[in-house]
């Protein structure tokens, strides 16, 4: 039996029968949380990492016979066009940039990397291409576009070093980034794994995530020199989002770090504080705020 909803991660799943086909009968699940129905897919005869390998691939692009063939040369794994093309369909809820894959094809890099060192351990700043040059907001455009390395970036305290005390009305829900979460986790070997396989993820097929690790920094007259970087930066329903994956997110509190992070931004860009939300999030929950109307102290 299929592990999880496709449309939504969800684990709440029932039978609903039999499909009848050529080749004899498939069994129908539907998702108790989405209410949508699906064939058991064959993801369970391939590892995890190979199916977000191939759904990565389509999205930006390239044909289920490119894909084929470049699995079986790199993972020597052997899925159909078929197989793929049926992957595809039953995760393109997780998947709603396939929809202007056309589009990507011809974007070369679609991905733009550079990677830069804070505090010792080196980072991969991750810009998707064709999403960054559809903004509106001209000075957030202009800072991912321009971002120069700086010798400011290594010194002072990190985003999560101090200890800000912070009032904000937190929101719990639950979104698309829960449903990739849950769906990238069981493709990660160790625990640093999931951050980079879900950045990727989310980077290549949501629409509204724009980079990764994004650095920032700012300085302020009670803090010094506050530096950080940001796990998933999306513009979405006029807003730009600062979001963090927490993997048990419900037991922590960030808050003071994502504040941090706002106003970082805030400062390089130009986007006021009340145009932004910050959130954190894993598999299960997403917990955001407005950091206009936060109220902190050092």
């Amino acid at each position: 039996m299929t592990d999880q909803c496709p449309y939504c991660g969800s684990e709440q799943i029932i039978s609903k029968g039999y499909r009848k086909t050529k080749s004899g009968s498939k069994p129908i699940f539907m998702c108790r949380r989405c209410q949508k129905r699906f064939v058991e897919s064959p993801s369970s005869t391939y590892p995890k990492h190979i199916i977000i390998q191939a759904l990565n691939a389509h999205t930006m692009g390239t044909t289920t016979a490119e894909i084929a063939r470049d699995l079986r040369s790199r993972y020597r794994s052997y899925p159909s066009r078929s197989t793929i093309q049926r992957w595809v369909a039953n995760y393109s809820g997780i998947c709603p940039m396939a929809r202007h894959r056309e589009k990507l094809r011809n974007i070369d890099p679609l991905i733009r990397t550079r990677d830069f060192v804070h505090r010792g351990m080196s980072y991969r700043f991750s810009l998707n291409m064709y999403k960054v040059g559809s903004l509106k907001e001209e000075g957030l455009k202009r800072y991912l576009l321009e971002y120069q390395d700086r010798d400011l970036f290594e010194e002072g305290n990190r985003c999560s070093d101090p200890s800000i005390e912070v009032q904000a009305s937190v929101r719990r829900t639950r979104n698309l980034a829960c449903s990739v979460a849950q769906f990238c986790f069981s493709a990660a070997r160790t625990g640093p794994e999931r951050h980079p396989i879900v950045e990727n993820f989310m980077l290549i097929n949501d629409l509204a995530t724009l980079a990764t690790e994004v650095p920032v920094y700012f300085f302020d007259k009670r803090i010094g020199t506050v530096t950080g970087h940001i796990d998933i930066l999306q513009v979405r329903n006029g807003k730009v989002h600062i979001m963090d994956l927490k993997p048990g997110a419900a037991s922590e509190h960030p808050e003071g770090q994502l504040l941090l992070y706002s106003q970082g931004l805030s400062f390089r860009t130009g986007v006021p504080l009340s145009d932004m939300v910050c959130s954190w999030f894993d598999d299960k929950d997403c917990f955001s705020f407005d950091p206009s109307e936060a109220k902190w102290k050092y």
